[in-house]
């Protein structure tokens, strides 16, 4: 009971701090209109038609709240006016301003102003005012799992809000397959990159298409084994330039002009390395890497390697600043380029690296080294401007990670250290066992000072009604436990060490069977044929870890329970696209890890 009033106190000073206990007007269709520019842009038309279906709902009206454009606009009566974009009513120099995914919403008499930096930002306005003013929230994708106020929406009379993003460029590899996904990702701005940048992952290849310098400069591709190695295909991983070849420069060059005359808008061009450990082994190369090795047999070969390639990109971003004012060129801190060089980098350089969040406490990234500064501090250090490829992936895992403390304690460090950052998530997600993990890591990525245990209570609130007290428990123990199996001594639970993801502890498995206790707690308490349907999508698939952590655990597995776990699969699991990531292949990959569940125990009826 004490740990409930400790979270519902916070909850409603986060439900303060969003504007929910200000006084307010009612807000009704009939009398309020939506002003969108007269040419107005695709986002521009989508926040109009956003806000229109979302205030009826909210509002429980069949109309109103009528769209017009800015040219039609002068003889408009009502009470209310939203004037969405970059209308006559937009302070104009306050947007410019800001980034141009950020937006301002201000109030003076009976207008309401939402704009953007651009007209993405516009959107993001919108998607602001319903959730903080109007109780509509976008957690999974679809509508089951879009919030809709019990109340009447009330405005507040003052409005004066403008905000930007701490993560100017967001992205989370995805499952289109899921209805609504596209629309769902918009609205959390889980892909703000989109229009502002390319890869920031493996791209050698086509920052040196072999068709393009094979012939002309045959010297810049590597010597492997004592050949000259020039890639055939894109696919073709196992290599990576010869970053002493002075002449990599100038291929370098050409690539990025080109790139940048077809894409202006954009903000890097990625030199992300191979995902391989493949690097040149001519004499130049060779002779830079001895010494290194010689000092530190066991990283040697990664410092020569990753100060090879970080000297290449100072060289390449002092010859292209002048050329190319503003743009930033990418470099992948992955494989043999993973280590910080013993130099600063160009200030238009952007730094990913390849920590994984999940990992927080396992791999101290964030922990103080040998010489006094952690991984993480040496990288934002030297870089210009920084950014972090986490792997946040459901594909492949059977087990629930929540791990939303670990994200507000990376991101409340980056904004100590930083103006801006860019992140991705390689997110695949499992909304039936994770829930709400990817809506708050996006208003993480936005605002990292966001209190993440009272977004998981608003969801909950939200979702569940009478249920949220057992549900916000049920999600904060999967934090709890995924903690437990990441981090107490034993086999990791990291990307390709599936087959360790079931094995638990005495303190695990009670953690397993308290959230089972509280799934069947909350089932009774649901009031709505929705609260219902959400408990059953979290129950039903969280059933699949069950078995799985069960055989794991048991001297013995039964040959019927093994075969009502893959009917469970087959009937509540694979037809349902928000239990699980799916591809065509996720039935095997379940068989899969029921195999490696049960692995060589006795097997009996």
């Amino acid at each position: 009971m004490k740990s409930f009033l400790c979270h519902l106190t916070t909850f409603l000073a986060f439900a303060v701090a969003n504007g929910m206990g200000e006084q307010a007007s009612p807000l009704s269709g009939a009398r309020t209109v939506l002003v969108v520019p007269t040419s107005a842009d695709a986002f521009e038309t989508k926040t109009a038609a956003l806000l229109q279906h979302w205030l009826r709902r909210a509002t429980h009206a069949k109309d109103g709240f009528e769209i017009v454009a800015e040219d039609k606009a002068g003889g408009v009566t009502g009470e209310l006016m939203f004037a969405l974009g970059r209308t006559r009513w937009a302070d104009a120099q306050k947007l410019a301003a800001i980034w141009q995914d950020g937006f301002v919403i201000q109030r003076k008499d009976n207008i309401i102003v939402i704009a953007g930096g651009k007209p993405r930002g516009t959107l993001f306005g919108a998607v602001r005012f319903l959730g903080r003013f109007c109780g509509v929230r976008f957690y999974l994708p679809g509508q089951l799992f879009t919030s809709v106020p019990r109340q009447k929406p009330v405005i507040p009379a003052a409005l004066n809000i403008v905000e930007e993003p701490f993560v100017r460029a967001t992205s989370m590899s995805g499952s289109l397959a899921v209805p609504g996904y596209a629309d769902w990702l918009l609205f959390i701005a889980g892909n703000t990159r989109q229009g502002l940048a390319g890869t920031h992952q493996h791209n050698m290849w086509h920052a040196f298409p072999p068709e393009k310098f094979a012939s002309r400069w045959p010297e810049i591709y590597p010597m492997v084994k004592g050949k000259r190695y020039v890639p055939k295909t894109a696919a073709d991983q196992k290599w990576n330039p010869c970053f002493s070849e002075p002449k990599l420069l100038d291929a370098a060059e050409e690539t990025v002009t080109e790139y940048y005359r077809a894409h202006p808008d954009h903000l890097w061009y990625s030199f992300g390395i191979q995902d391989s450990h493949v690097m040149c082994e001519c004499a130049r190369c060779v002779a830079f890497v001895k010494p290194h090795v010689e000092r530190d047999p066991k990283l040697g070969r990664v410092a020569a390697c990753s100060e090879l390639f970080w000297r290449f990109m100072n060289a390449l971003a002092e010859r292209l600043e002048k050329k190319l004012p503003g743009k930033y060129i990418e470099g992948l801190a992955y494989s043999m380029t993973r280590l910080p060089p013993p130099f600063k980098l160009h200030r238009n350089i952007v730094v990913f690296t390849n920590f994984h969040i999940a990992e927080l406490d396992a791999d101290p990234f964030m922990k103080p080294e040998a010489y006094g500064v952690t991984p993480l501090d040496r990288w934002l250090n030297i870089a210009g401007i920084y950014g972090n490829h986490d792997w946040h992936q459901g594909n492949g895992y059977l087990i629930p990670r929540i791990y939303s403390g670990y994200w507000s304690r990376f991101m409340r460090h980056l904004k100590s250290k930083a103006l801006f950052t860019y992140q991705h998530a390689e997110t695949y997600p499992n909304f039936g066992l994770d829930g709400a993990k990817s809506y708050v890591l996006a208003q993480t990525w936005w605002n990292p000072g966001v209190d993440v245990t009272a977004l998981w209570w608003q969801f909950c609130d939200d979702m569940f009604g009478p249920a949220a007290a057992p549900m916000a428990e049920y999600f904060a123990t999967l934090e709890k436990l995924w903690t437990s199996l990441d981090n107490v001594e034993g086999p990791e639970r990291k990307l390709n060490r599936w087959s360790n993801q079931f094995v638990t502890s005495e303190s695990d498995r009670e953690a397993i069977h308290r959230c089972r206790k509280l799934l069947d707690e909350a089932k009774p308490l649901a009031r709505t044929e929705a609260e219902r349907k959400r408990i059953e999508l979290f129950s039903k698939t969280f059933r699949l870890s069950e078995y799985l952590f069960e055989f794991a655990a048991a001297p013995s597995v039964s040959a019927a329970k093994v075969e009502e776990a893959r009917r469970h699969a087959r009937e509540a699991i694979i037809p349902d696209p928000l239990t699980l990531f799916h591809n065509t292949r996720s039935m095997e990959a379940i068989e899969a890890a029921i195999k490696g569940a049960v692995g060589k125990k006795p097997v009996g009826p």
